[in-house]
Parts: C-alpha cells; structure tokens; sequence
C-alpha cells in the first residue's frame, strides 16, 4: 500500500465519521427530547409554524392548528390533533364562519426534513401528503 493510500484508508473513516456526527447533532437541535424545537417549516403549499405549545398550519386556502407538543418518536414518527379551517377567495360576510374540522396530522421527521399528512377527523379523507423543510420559506399560492 503506497503512502498515499494508507493515508486516504485512514481518512475516509476520518470523514464518515464527522459527516455522521454533524448530521446527529443537526438532528439533535431540530428534536429535542420534549419535542420539535420552535421554529418555521416550509414545502409546497405548506407553512408550519412550530411553537413552544404545538402548532400553526397555512395552507393555499386553508389554515390550521396542532393544539400540543409535536414530539417524534424514536424513528421520528409523530401524530398528533389538530385543526383544519377551510378558507374562501374573495370578502367574507359578517358573522360566517368558515367551516372548521378536527385533523389527524401524522408524518415523520429525518434531519431537516419532514413529511406529514393531514387527515380529517370526520371522514378519515385524506386533505394532503406534504413534504417541509426547516427553515424554508413555503410556497403558498392564497386563495383570491
């Protein structure tokens, strides 16, 4: 084995072994053991806001909340209750109010990812599938 070598068979182990504590500490600050550290998620028609006590949802024609901690289990699964408020384009009459459901959202968190799905409560149908990314801005498109 040439000098050279030796020295890349003793540094690729070197460098797995920070890429693989650098991930595990990313990890460890976006889930702490009491749950999700605060802070804004962000996907494609999808805006989570992660709070000290659960969670607000913006959706393109919707809104939501997560009334409790989100707090992923060992293989950083997570379900949790919540709300879905449908929302309508255009000016809104005084005293209407929007149609609100109870919502499962269940997902999973890997890193700085998370997908998550919403499910209403009454009919088990599914509102959508989305993918987030901490610190991303989301791309809502709001209902006119």
């Amino acid at each position: 084995m040439s000098r050279h070598q030796a020295g890349a068979f003793f540094l690729c182990p070197l460098i797995l072994f920070f890429a693989f504590t650098t991930q595990a500490a990313r990890s460890a600050e976006v889930v702490l053991s009491d749950g999700l550290q605060a802070g804004t998620w962000g996907g494609e028609h999808i805006s989570l806001e992660v709070t000290e006590s659960g969670a607000r949802v913006e959706y393109d024609c919707a809104h939501g909340t997560i009334g409790r901690r989100i707090v992923p289990d060992a293989k950083g699964r997570f379900d949790v209750p919540g709300t879905y408020v449908e929302e309508s384009g255009g000016p809104v009459r005084e005293g209407a109010q929007p149609k609100s459901y109870a919502a499962r959202y269940t997902g999973r968190v890997s890193g700085e990812r998370m997908t998550v799905t919403v499910t209403r409560g009454d009919t088990r149908k599914v509102i959508g599938k989305f993918t987030l990314v901490r610190g991303r801005e989301p791309e809502l498109f709001k209902c006119r």
